[in-house]
Parts: C-alpha cells; sequence; structure tokens
C-alpha cells in the first residue's frame, strides 16, 4: 500500500504494524535503565575519553583515601588491614601513596591526610588544582593555610590552590 503524496512529502510505503512480540521494542532500553541503572551504565552509556595530553604535570591532583585488602599483623597479635591515601596526578599517571595502620576501631582521619598530603607536596610540590570528594578527612587539607593562602573549601568540587 502507498500512502498519498502531500504537498512536499515524497510517496512513501505505510509503516506496517509490527508483530505483538516487537511492539514496546522502543521501549527496551527504558526499561533496563528503570529497573538496573547500573547496568544501563556500564553496558550501555557511551563512555567519555579525555585527553590530558595538554596538562602539565601537578596541574591536577586527585585525592582520595582506599582500603587496602592485605591483612598486616600487629605487635599485639591483633590482625587488621591498612588504608591508602593516595594522591593521583592526571598528567603523568604518578600516584603517591601514604599507607596508615589505624588503632582498633579507629579510621583515617584529618591529621593522617594533611601528613600525607604535605609529604606529597615536599615530593612533588605544591599542585594547581585538587579534586577530592567530600569526606570530612580532607577538611583539615583545605583549611591549612600553610600550603596556599587562597585555598577555598568546598567539599566535593575541585579544590583550587
Amino acid at each position: 500500500m502507498w500512502r498519498h503524496q502531500r504537498q512536499g512529502h515524497p510517496v512513501r510505503p505505510l509503516q506496517r504494524e509490527p508483530p505483538p512480540g516487537d511492539r514496546h521494542r522502543e521501549y527496551a532500553l527504558l526499561a533496563i535503565k528503570d529497573k538496573n541503572n547500573a547496568v544501563f551504565q556500564d553496558n550501555y552509556m557511551p563512555s567519555i575519553r579525555r585527553d590530558y595530553s595538554t596538562l602539565l604535570p601537578r596541574r591536577i591532583v586527585v585525592g582520595d583515601v582506599h582500603p587496602v585488602n592485605i591483612m598486616m599483623r600487629r605487635e599485639d597479635g591483633t590482625v587488621d588491614y591498612p588504608q591508602a591515601i593516595a594522591w593521583y596526578d592526571v598528567a603523568t599517571n604518578e600516584i603517591h601513596m601514604t599507607f596508615v595502620l589505624c588503632d582498633p576501631g579507629e579510621s583515617i582521619r584529618r591529621e593522617h591526610v594533611a601528613q600525607s598530603f604535605e609529604a606529597m607536596v615536599d615530593e612533588w610540590g605544591l599542585p594547581e588544582m585538587l579534586y577530592l570528594d567530600n569526606g570530612s578527612e580532607y577538611s583539615l587539607v583545605c583549611h591549612d593555610r600553610r600550603f596556599h593562602p587562597a585555598l577555598k573549601a568546598h567539599p566535593g568540587r575541585a579544590q583550587s590552590l
């Protein structure tokens, strides 16, 4: 069957009804997103490829705290897992890490992050910009005027130094 020609529109065949099982196929992707957003993000969303080739070293440094899955035995015989405070230079792919074995029942504190940041600055120099998550352990680094008088605290955003 053919559609009648309207002004400015070419003649083309009529769209046939899809088979009963395919009637809502166009909504399948929305159903996946609604049911399991993680699967949708991992398998259906395009990834972003960023180009950092024009960045200079120490332009952007990313900080984060990570658990380390290596069991360590303390002097008293108890077992615990260390935490790593990591500083990643986006331009050079270098990582500066500080490992901390906290006392039982404790986690990384602001003092640990400040000491790790100071060690990173001693080795690399002061970065132009820091990206940090909104963890309270970073608040001392954000407010410490030893590193830069213009440092402003904006948890969860880029920290300009």
